[in-house]
């Protein structure tokens, strides 16, 4: 066939012979391309779709880190569920085994056997490869070298030690790769700002069989903190220099840079914060760091109607005056008005030396409730200071309440000077609607009888919750204890006795509707126990129904006799929290008494 082609090619000389000859060519090539290939996208066209196949692929041998890197190479797996016309399919079968080697390869295995075998039946056809890893590329040597300031960095070294490349170990490429990083990490963060690998080779003999490393990394010298500049806003530059956690001439840390900015987003004054750490151009290991700041709205305004079950309907309203002054002060008032329930509560905040955590308080209170455990009017003025530490949120404050009530057969006018400590601690993967969390809360208070209190007494207060993942949905799991220390219980006014029975307390029961009674009404007790076991599963993004079991009660001495409930629920997610409406019931159930729960706010 060849011979024929050739000597038509040269039977006639002429131009116009030659042309036609060239056209035809042409042609020829151009469809058997077509006939050969069918489409770029490897789908069979209608004329060859008799001829078309499905290729199934089967990979043996192969596992873990392997396995994935092969199927993340291996072009003919991407035709899986499509099909082929078969000579493209012949043609990535035969590429599939040097893709499958050269996948290997950053793993370290650098002679790997590879068996392949297609299996041609009809419009279904199956390709095997068996692989035998064999032995993968050991390191035969570490050219490992360490200089500059960095050299003599505890932290420096910890790392250069710690790094994934040792003797007699796979030649992997992405070991090497990792280490490389973790140093150019580590650099930035420690504030060797000019280090550089003078040398860095991962080196594979394939005929040896070896592997060689070189790593010479110098760090050259550290940076250190140099001025730091705020941008223009309407507070004084020494409470701005407050918030900053490092001085001039202090070693560079990422981990500083990230904790100024931090601190200046949570102290809740500003909508925008920029801090960008800049080397001088003058070539002194300094970084200046310049801080743009935007300050949010003077003045934050909350109001809004509502209603739960323990309060009935409410009207709330309040403000919030971010900066009174440009020394940072804060005012925040807020009041509430319900059938049950009637409150007023303002408090004044000056920054101390450590503004991003610490503030003195000065607070005012009134407060009425007039609910089935009994009736109670105060007010109270007292200051306190708070600490808002990395871990806990300390609060050491001291108070005057002036309380008239009637619980029971108990009223009077009562007035305690009361000392209290509290810790909160709060830890959860996310802000809203956490996965995994934990709310802790421990408080002490008391007062001693003498010409400003009417009687003594000491008190505790634990309270617990926490949120696990179980499945698709979460346990909501809560628990709160309270012990008092009292010789005279009846002096002591409704705002400070416990109760139980509630939206937030047992479901099921009303307002402080539980706990020791005088007769037929309930005065409360000495000692609080309360726990709560909740399942909440998800119906849709942001519906959910739950199931819940709630137990506790109020009482004196240690005759505890706890009551208990059982209910069903529902939820609906807002971005600050969600809406509860619950349905519980009193155990046992041997009447229609549900009862209905409406709260709303966050998890933890």
């Amino acid at each position: 066939m060849t011979a024929f082609w050739v000597a038509w090619w040269r039977a006639d000389h002429s131009r116009p012979a030659r042309a036609l000859r060239l056209a035809v060519l042409v042609l020829l090539v151009g469809w058997a391309g077509v006939a050969g290939a069918g489409p770029a996208t490897g789908e069979a066209t209608p004329a060859s779709a008799a001829t078309a196949v499905r290729v199934v692929v089967r990979l043996d041998g192969l596992s873990d880190e392997a396995l994935t890197n092969v199927r993340a190479a291996l072009e003919l797996l991407e035709y899986t569920d499509t099909t082929l016309a078969p000579m493209r399919a012949r043609w990535l079968f035969s590429e599939g085994s040097e893709q499958i080697r050269a996948a290997l390869r950053p793993l370290g295995f650098y002679r790997p056997k590879v068996a392949a075998e297609l299996e041609e039946a009809g419009a279904d056809w199956v390709a095997r490869y068996r692989v035998e890893l064999g032995e993968p590329v050991p390191i035969t040597a570490l050219h490992l070298q360490l200089r500059g300031a960095g050299a003599k960095d505890p932290e420096v070294r910890d790392v250069w030690k710690r790094l994934p490349l040792d003797r007699g170990e796979p030649a992997r490429h992405d070991r090497y790769s990792a280490a490389k990083r973790a140093l150019s990490r580590l650099a930035a963060e420690r504030g060797y700002l000019d280090a550089e690998f003078s040398r860095s080779a991962l080196v594979i003999n394939v005929e040896r069989y070896d592997a060689q490393v070189w790593l010479h990394w110098d760090t050259g010298r550290r940076y250190r903190f140099g001025t730091v500049e705020f941008a223009q806003v309407p507070l004084n530059l020494d409470l701005l220099e407050r918030f900053v956690p490092f001085r001039p001439g202090q070693a560079y840390t990422q981990a500083q840079v990230l904790r100024l900015q931090e601190r200046l987003v949570d102290s809740g004054d500003f909508s925008s914060v920029e801090v960008i750490p800049t080397p001088r151009a003058d070539g002194t290991a300094v970084v200046d760091v310049q801080v743009h700041l935007k300050m949010r709205r003077r003045n934050r305004y909350l109001g809004g109607i509502g209603y739960g079950t323990d309060t009935g309907p409410r009207l709330r309203a309040g403000l919030e005056r971010r900066y009174v002054n440009r020394a940072g002060h804060r005012f925040e008032v807020d009041a509430m008005a319900s059938e049950v329930i009637s409150n007023f509560e303002s408090i004044y905040k000056i920054p101390l030396a450590e503004a991003a955590t610490d503030s003195l308080q000065f607070q005012f209170g009134w407060h009425d409730e007039q609910s089935d455990a009994g009736i109670a009017e105060s007010w109270s003025i007292g200051t306190a200071v708070e600490h808002a530490g990395d871990r806990w949120r300390r609060v050491l404050g001291l108070a005057y309440e002036r309380e008239r009530f009637t619980v029971g057969q108990d009223e009077g006018l009562s007035q305690l000077l009361i000392p209290s400590l509290s810790l909160t601690r709060v830890r959860a993967d996310r802000a809203v609607h956490p996965r995994r969390g934990l709310r802790q809360l421990v408080e002490l208070r008391g007062s001693v009888e003498g010409p400003v209190s009417d009687t003594s007494f000491v008190q505790l207060r634990l309270f617990f919750k926490g949120v696990q993942p179980l499945g698709r949905g979460r346990w909501i799991w809560r628990t709160e204890l309270g012990a008092s220390w009292v010789d005279e219980f009846d002096e002591l006014p409704l705002s400070v006795r416990f109760f139980a029975g509630g939206d937030q307390s047992v479901r099921g029961y009303g307002y402080k509707s539980l706990g020791p009674a005088d007769g037929t009404e309930v005065v409360g007790g000495r000692h609080l126990l309360v726990s709560a076991l909740e399942y909440e599963y998800p119906l849709n993004p942001n519906w959910y129904g739950a199931v819940f079991t709630d137990a506790g009660n109020a009482f004196d001495g240690t005759d505890v006799r706890l009551h208990q409930s059982i209910g069903i629920g529902i939820r609906r997610r807002l971005p600050v929290g969600a809406i509860r409406l619950d349905l519980a019931h009193p155990e046992p159930i041997d009447d229609w008494a549900w009862r209905i729960h409406f709260s709303l706010g966050p998890d933890l």
